[in-house]
């Protein structure tokens, strides 16, 4: 059941004032289900404000993607926060960090479940007249390629968070440093 976004809003705001929105007779789901639901929204409102509560259709997520979200959820030990600042249901990010932790990198790229047809990349390894062999390794080279670039974003953005740190550290001591000599020129 989709609910209109003012519909969400003016159930958060009772909420947050205390109060329940009263069921639609619509709503096909149970009232302790539907309260679960407006304290969900409510934690969404409280991260990205009203603006969160809007439907958005389903983005495609890279593999990459999904494993940085992954890696911050398990760090960061906090699947919600990390699912509802992405725009995601902490449901659907528990889903891609057990096939991480089942699979590793691999569990989390895109498999076309539906319509299993024939991607552009695949007609054409076809009509390359590669071997079953040489398809094979392509295609391991290609996944390769795929975890090797997602280590090297994630390798870089760790080595930025050291550099701040490291940097804030710098700041701090020299701080530190310049209050102990000002406070020897005022004994002195």
């Amino acid at each position: 059941m989709k609910y209109s976004w003012e519909f969400k809003v003016q159930c958060v705001e009772k909420y947050l004032n205390g109060e329940w929105e009263d069921q639609p007779e619509y709503s096909r789901t149970t009232r302790k289900r539907f309260r679960k639901m407006i304290a969900e929204w409510s934690r969404i409102y409280r991260i990205q404000g009203a603006e969160g509560l809007k439907y958005k259709p389903g983005k495609e997520w890279t593999a990459a993607e999904r494993y940085e979200l992954v890696i911050r959820a398990i760090k960061e030990k906090a699947t919600p926060k990390v699912a509802i600042e992405a725009g995601i249901s902490a449901k659907h990010l528990n889903k891609w960090i057990a096939k991480y932790r089942e699979s590793g990198y691999e569990g989390l790229q895109y498999k076309k479940e539906r319509n299993p047809e024939k991607t552009k990349e695949e007609e054409l390894e076809n009509k390359m007249s590669m071997t079953k062999e040489e398809k094979e390794l392509l295609r391991q080279l290609k996944r390769e390629n795929e975890y090797l670039k997602t280590e090297n974003a994630y390798l870089k953005k760790l080595q930025a968070l050291i550099a701040e740190e490291e940097a804030e550290k710098a700041s701090k001591a020299k701080k530190q440093v310049s209050s102990e000599n000002s406070a020897k020129k005022g004994i002195d």
